[in-house]
């Protein structure tokens, strides 16, 4: 039931509230103890329920989070690669 999940139909997106998703994506999430079933239900019941605005809403705040981190994963890829390049270029 954990991980970040990004759909294309503006569905929602039910984390285990100990989860770093819980956290990442705050109040555009439901959140549940992950072995509460009946809240689990009463999670899927209430998403059901959600206007097409309000999972618009959610499944874009959820899409632009998930892009800004895998962004700064980018970022920080690359500048890891060019401090290496650059300490291996002073032993030569």
């Amino acid at each position: 039931m954990d991980g970040a999940i990004i759909n294309s139909v503006a569905g929602g997106m039910i984390v285990s509230e100990t989860s770093i998703a819980a956290d990442l994506f705050g109040e555009f999430v439901s959140t549940v103890g992950f072995a509460d079933i009946n809240a689990i239900a009463n999670a899927m019941a209430a998403a059901i329920g959600e206007s097409y605005e309000d999972r618009r809403r959610k499944a874009d705040a959820i899409e632009a989070i998930a892009s800004s981190i895998y962004k700064g994963q980018i970022s920080m890829q690359i500048m890891t690669s060019q401090a290496i390049i650059g300490r291996s270029r002073k032993h030569h």
